[in-house]
Formats: structure tokens, sequence, C-alpha cells
């Protein structure tokens, strides 16, 4: 209780002693199976198919020796009404226990960059992979393109070895965009406009070369400029050093006259994104040039004041304040496919004190910031960067499909892969292994009984020699499943001819939208529900006589009526009479979990009357609700549930020992399966 020691006015917030109970969903499904793309044994919540296919790509071709057929199950889950499923890609591991052994690989590709001297070659300096493993990444080709971020002037001439080696900080007009991990470029530039290029790339410029808003030099010949200088347009458009060349004489340059024939030869006349360089485009020469890393930034007063940039790397030589601009530099990536750019990532850094656009940081597989790629800095040093554009293919990219085994479907617990990777998701209800192997099906069997919320779905295996009565009784039992026959027939988007395929698909997605029509209590079959609208065709018909035989075998069959293509059928494979009907199942498994998860507040509460009457009343108010919408069967309450928790079932014993016991009975909705209408014939009195 609070405790009162001044006047004064109090609120206090009293619990209600209220608790309700949520009911938890029931048509949410979990679909285990290959795909083209996508994170591998990961549960991979998907809302709609077009979802699914961005996530994990489209089909694969079902031929003898490939049938794979996650794509078209849940492809007809949305079709047929449900709304939300998690997908689990397998691929395969040579040890299932052991992660490095995944064979699934994603397609790659490596560029090469420069160190601080622009010569140096740093190999690799980046590597670029899809975003998730798989043969789809090969459709790809990323293009790296050197950019710059900002260029600005400096504040104060870089004096000549103010110390030993130079100066270790720059003088830059105030600014705000230098910052810790910037890469700056420090360039003092011969500037000229392009009159004319001839067609071997001879470049005529409109009057003299400048410098520093004055001609450069008295006589300037060709080989004194460009020879093993780099040349630069704006936005660093066009970029190379070994591409100039002062191939002919092309006369000189004189201060403040115009020499129509002054020239250099560049080979090849192109800027960075293939185009040609016009007349009109500006060139720039480095007549010196020098790149630092920022270490740290301060300002420095004065008039104006200045930004000073400080660098713990090899000194600079002098820089004039005439004719020295300072450029940020970085890259772009460009990810294309078909020639078509799917994204530009911008203002990228090999810089990895550069906390914002480090490329690990801005493109780690989990920021979330690309579709299709990842991209990792693979140089191991702080200051690399890339002089010029590339652009390669994403290549050796893996399915890991070529040895997949059951193994692999099953997973391990310790990795939490396969099966187990359902572990962690709790709001799953419903599960399919399109086309599981006989022993994937009796361990996904055990594992659904462990569990005891997951329901699961199941056909015979295409290429089982067994017919469907052997194949059921060849040890598959569970209350916990349920078995459908046959496989139904959809056009095959490849050939537009019949396509056989599992009917698991179409079936989660009836069992999820007669959940959401109705309510869990109604048997997910029949013409209200049960219409199977994917379907063209059957992979064979299922006659009244066989009919008769398999349902009391428990093998719900799919019949083709006038009405066209039916689940008519809702047993599971139980051998316990009470857990018979899929939908009896279904709706325990939803009260279960709905009271286990309402119910969680009660543990550690003090274990008297008050919590027991707390647990009754909440539980009661909860089924009340599921009779009152005719989940369970009953002309009154106390017909239809009981709910127990008192001093009866709570002795001292029970107490004592840390428990609080709740007993339960509920009377579920069942359905009438068999239709019986007795008719006879009246005989009618004579008149007399």
């Amino acid at each position: 209780m609070p405790n009162y020691r001044a006047p004064g006015i109090f609120i206090e917030e009293i619990s209600s002693g209220s608790r309700p109970i949520v009911p938890v969903g029931t048509s949410t499904a979990a679909f285990i199976g290959t795909a083209r793309k996508g994170p591998i044994n990961v549960a991979t919540l998907v809302t709609n198919f077009a979802q699914f296919e961005r996530t994990f790509g489209g089909p694969y071709r079902v031929t003898t020796s490939s049938r794979h057929y996650l794509n078209y199950a849940v492809r007809h889950f949305f079709e047929q009404g449900g709304s939300r499923c998690y997908i689990v890609r397998v691929a395969h591991y040579t040890d299932p226990n052991t992660a490095s052994t995944l064979t699934a690989a994603a397609a790659a590709a490596t560029f090469d960059g420069v160190a601080a001297d622009n010569v140096t070659a740093v190999a690799p300096a980046l590597r670029v992979q899809a975003i998730t493993p798989g043969v789809w990444g090969q459709d790809l080709s990323v293009r790296v393109i050197p950019t710059v971020k900002f260029s600005l002037l400096l504040g104060a001439a870089i004096p000549a070895a103010p110390g030993p080696g130079g100066a270790t900080e720059i003088p830059l007009a105030l600014n705000d965009q230098v910052a810790r991990g910037s890469l700056l470029w420090i360039v003092q530039e011969v500037v000229g406009t392009i009159q004319s290029i001839s067609a071997a790339g001879a470049v005529t410029f409109n009057g003299p070369l400048m410098a520093g808003g004055a001609p450069y030099g008295t006589v300037a010949t060709p080989g004194s400029i460009v020879n093993g200088i780099t040349v630069f347009g704006p936005g660093l458009s066009y970029l190379g050093k070994t591409n100039v060349a002062a191939a002919v004489p092309v006369g000189s340059v004189t201060p403040g006259i115009p020499a129509p024939a002054n020239g250099i030869i560049i080979n090849p006349a192109t800027k960075l994104d293939g185009t040609a360089l016009r007349a009109g485009d500006t060139l720039t020469f480095a007549l010196s040039e020098a790149r630092v890393v920022v270490d740290r930034v301060t300002v420095q007063a004065g008039t104006p004041p200045t930004t000073i940039a400080h660098f713990a790397t090899t000194p600079l030589t002098a820089f004039p304040v005439l004719g020295t601009r300072v450029y940020g530099r970085d890259f772009a990536l460009q990810v294309i496919q078909d020639k078509v750019v799917l994204e530009t990532h911008e203002n990228l850094s090999l810089v990895n004190t550069d906390l914002g656009d480090h490329v690990d940081t801005r493109l780690d597989p989990d920021s979330g910031a690309s579709q299709f790629i990842s991209a990792k800095d693979a140089s191991g040093t702080a200051d690399d960067t890339f002089i010029s554009s590339a652009e390669k293919a994403l290549q050796n990219g893996d399915d890991g499909l070529a040895s997949l085994n059951d193994a692999d479907f099953l997973g391990s617990d310790l990795l939490k892969t396969g099966i187990n990777a359902l572990t962690p998701v709790r709001d799953a209800a419903i599960l399919a292994i399109p086309n599981a192997s006989d022993a994937v099906i009796k361990n996904a069997l055990v594992y659904c009984d462990r569990r005891g919320d997951l329901f699961m779905i199941i056909e015979r295996p295409a290429g089982t020699k067994a017919d469907i009565r052997a194949y059921r009784a060849a040890g598959l039992s569970s209350k916990y499943a349920a078995i459908y026959h046959p496989w139904i027939s959809v056009p095959d988007p490849f050939t537009g001819q019949p396509l056989l395929v599992p009917p698991s698909g179409a079936v989660a997605g009836i069992y999820a939208l007669t959940d959401a029509r109705r309510g869990v209590h109604k048997a997910p079959a029949g013409l209200d529900t049960g219409k199977v609208t994917v379907a063209s065709g059957l992979e064979l018909k299922v006659s009244k006589g066989e009919y008769d035989v398999l349902y009391q075998e428990q093998i719900n069959a799919i019949l083709a009526l006038r009405e066209g293509f039916h689940v008519w059928g809702s047993r599971t494979l139980s051998a316990d009479p009470q857990w018979i009907q899929v939908n009896v199942r279904r709706l325990f498994n939803f009260l279960e979990k709905s009271i286990e998860n309402g119910t969680q507040w009660a543990t550690f509460e003090p274990n008297d009357p008050t919590l027991w009457k707390s647990l009754e009343r909440n539980i009661s108010a909860f089924l009340r609700v599921q009779w009152l919408e005719g989940k369970l069967v009953g002309v009154t309450e106390q017909q239809a549930f009981f709910v127990h928790c008192n001093a009866e079932t709570n002795p001292p014993e029970v107490v004592n020992a840390g428990q609080v016991v709740t007993i339960i009975g509920v009377a579920p909705s069942r359905p009438a399966e068999f239709v019986i209408f007795r008719i006879q014939q009246k005989v009618g009195a004579t008149n007399g």
C-alpha cells in the first residue's frame, strides 16, 4: 500500500480483476520446401503471394527428376483464401549439425580498388553478393561508380613542411559536411573547356587552360600537363590516368590568348556512364593530389571561421589556396538486371571509421537497404576508393539442391533448421510439407504431437508404389494430422499443359478460409467451404464405392461433383474416436492455446481463493463467448462447458507443491458426416 505523508490528492489505479482471454488465430499456415531464393531455415512470414515471389522467387519447373512444389502450394493457399503463412526454405547441409556445411551459396563478385597513392591496386577492395543464396543471383550484375559527395575550397593554403614531413590538418571553408571518416581528395587543378573532339580522341580546348582563375603557365606543352596526371570532369564524370596521352604536338598555351590548336589525346573519350565527351564539357587535370581520411574535425574562429580537418595518415605537402579544391570521395553501387537498373545506392564508403556510410553498415545483409544484394569491405584498410567504374555479373550461385535429402527437411534441433525452424513460431496452426517423403512425414507427425498446437496436412508422395490405402496403413497415426487424396491438376506455368501437384496447399487454404468465414469448429469440407477452386482436374476420380472404403480408413477424398471439385471428408489419422474429426481436434488446439496464452498472468500470483475465482471467472467468460458463437453445443452454458478451480481441485498438498489446478470440460460441435433421411410411404385412408 502507498504511504501518504503530506496532504494532497492521490490517484490510484485499481485492477478490476478481469483479464479477458484473447482468442488465438487458427488460420496461419507453415510451409516447408525448396525455393529459388530467400532466407534458408528461417521461418519467414508472408501475407500474400506477390510478397512470397518477391522473397522466395518463382516456381521450379516440375520434371520426373525435379519435383519442387513449394511455390505451387503457397500460391494455392492464398488463392483458396489463406491470408498468412510462414515459409521455411530448406537446402542441403553436408553435416546437418554444422552451419558451415550449407551447400547453397550466394552469387558474388569482387571489385579492385586503389590505395591512397591513386596507383597501388587493392585486390579485392569490395565484395558484393546476392542477398540470399541461389542461382537466381546470377541474373544480376553490379556497377561500381566513383562519385563525389561534396567539393570545398581551402580556407587557407596548406603550408610547405611546417613540421617533419608536412601538414597533418587541412583548413577548409566552414561547412558541416566533413566528418570523422570522410575521405578527402585534395587536388591542385588545371581546367579546360572542350571546344571539339576528333574521331581519334584529340581534344581541342576553347581557350587556355586555367589554374586558380588565371591562365596556366606561360608556355605549356601537352606532355607537361597531362603525362601521368589524373584527368576528371565535374562530379567525376570522367576519371583516369592511363587513358590520357600527349600523342602529338598540338602547340602551346599563351596566357590570355586563345589557342585553337592546343589540345591532348584522350582515349577512349567517354564518361563513366558510357556516354561520349562532348563540346562544352569541362576537363580537369590534377597537377598534384593527395588523399586523407579525416580523424576528427574542429572549428577555428576567425574572419571567416574555418573548418579544420585533422588526420593521422602520411603528412601532406604544400597546396595553394587558388586552384586547389577538396572533394569528398565516395562511390555508388547500381544493381542491374537485363540492362535495367533495379537499385542505386549512393554515397558509399570503404572507410571503416565512416560510421554512417561505410559499406558494411549501409549494405549489411540485415540492414534491409537492398532487396537484391549485400556488400562488404574486403580491403582490410581504411582509405581505399575507386578511380574508375566497373561492372561485373554475380557468379557461382548455388541453390543447394544437388544432394538434398530427408535430413535437410527434418533439420537440426541444435541449429533450428528444417522443421525445427518453426519451434520459435507460436502462432502457426497448420503445417504442410508438399510432397514430403514417408520418413519426413512420420518425423513431422512426431513433431506435431510434441508441440500439441500444429495440425499437419499430408498427401501420398509422388512415386510411391503403394496405393493410398496401403500407404495409409503403413504406420501413419496421429490426432494432429489428416491425409487427402488424390493430387490435383492445375495448368503448368511453363507449358500450359495439365500438371499434377500436391493438394496440401489448397487444403490449407480451405482450412484458413473456413476458419475465417465460419470458425474453427466448422469442418473444412463440403459444398459450402470445401470447394477446391484452384483445381482444373484430379489425378484420378474416386468412385462412390471406393470412397465408402477410403473414408472408413480415415482418408479424406477430393471428389469431382457436379458443382466442381470438393474436399469430401474431415477425419484425422487418430485411432482414438474422440479425436477422429479434424474440426474437433483443431477446436481443442484453439481453446487450449487461447487459455494458455490468456492465463500467463497467474504464474507466481498468491495461490489462494482469490486466484482460483479469478481463473474460473476469466476462463468461463472466454468459453461463454465460444458457446454463443456456436463452437460449443448445449441449450445452456452449463451443458456446453464447466470450469472448476476451487478448494476441491486445489487441496493443501497441491497448493504446497506450488500448483494451481483448473478442470475444464467442453462439449465440442461435431460435424454431421452422415445426413440420413428416413422416408416411408404413407398409405392414404379410403373415402367411405
